[in-house]
């Protein structure tokens, strides 16, 4: 059983290895749904704030006293508490954006070689996610042939046949939510899916990255990350003639760029519950 939670700083600790001991999991893959109606019939379906918890055994070994590992966990995920940024909590492939903010141990006896403990996770995007990526490698076209296409909307770029075109193959069954990595050295980028545009206003230098993150519907962010590691919302220059937050059709799709610079495309899978596993 794959089971483990990820602070945002990428520190993991894994609930099914010990000394720790995931003893139930019905929390996790319950389902609670709102749902609107009118005139008595249901008219559409919603999930807002989801609260679970699971039950944990912290045990003490050879390595470790119980105590001591007790605190380590504490400390992984205090981490997100205290910077207000969320972790993850993975069940096989898909994980939950999630705090986990309460722990209450179970009638401690210092002198047993074990604690258990009731944990409780607060997400406020209550979808689990499975994040697949997709990578467009910067090609070094030389010179563009006079036989160009030309595609709508302001696409500064003019394509070859075969240069900068790639496939996409989204293989769910619904528009996914994204997130595109864009790495420098690149002016304006600009990405084509399946004929829509997808573009930034924005100077990238070497070193540097451009994220544009719909991962969610909650989630619509734009971020420049410089090469020492700060960061600029550029999120109003975004090309506005058209909305960059659409999600990517299903199905098989052709992607279009000037193949001068690199980038990412992640597509998520979202489930009401994770994959049994």
């Amino acid at each position: 059983m794959d089971i483990y939670y990820e602070n945002h700083k990428g520190q993991t600790v894994n609930l099914c290895k010990r000394p720790y001991k995931l003893l139930d999991i019905d929390d996790l893959y319950t389902i609670s749904r709102d749902y609107n109606q009118n005139n008595g019939k249901i008219t559409s379906f919603q999930q807002k704030t989801a609260r679970k918890s699971f039950d944990l055994d912290i045990l003490s070994t050879k390595e470790i006293t119980w105590k001591a590992a007790a605190d380590e966990l504490y400390q992984i995920l205090e981490t997100d508490i205290a910077n207000e940024t969320a972790g993850k909590l993975y069940v096989g492939e898909y994980y939950l954006p999630c705090y986990i903010y309460l722990a209450a141990p179970d009638r401690v006896n210092l002198r047993n070689p074990y604690v258990t403990c009731t944990f409780t996770l607060v997400s406020d995007q209550p979808t689990w996610l499975r994040s697949d990526r997709y990578s467009y490698l910067y090609a070094n076209i030389g010179s563009v042939n006079e036989r160009t296409k030309r595609y709508a909307y302001r696409y500064p770029y003019r394509y070859h046949a075969r240069v900068g075109t790639r496939g996409l193959y989204n293989p769910l069954s619904a528009p996914a939510h994204f997130q595109f990595i864009v790495y420098g050295p690149v002016n304006n980028p600009a990405i084509m899916i399946g004929g829509y545009l997808y573009q930034v206003f924005v100077d990238l230098h070497e070193n540097e990255r451009l994220m544009i993150d719909y991962s969610s519907e909650r989630t619509r962010t734009i971020v420049k990350y410089t090469a020492d590691g700060n960061s600029e919302d550029v999120f109003n220059k975004r090309n506005k003639e058209i909305s960059i937050f659409k999600k990517i059709n299903p199905g098989k799709q052709i992607v279009n760029w000037s193949g001068e610079f690199s980038f990412d495309l992640v597509l998520f899978d979202e489930r009401s519950q994770p994959k049994w596993i």
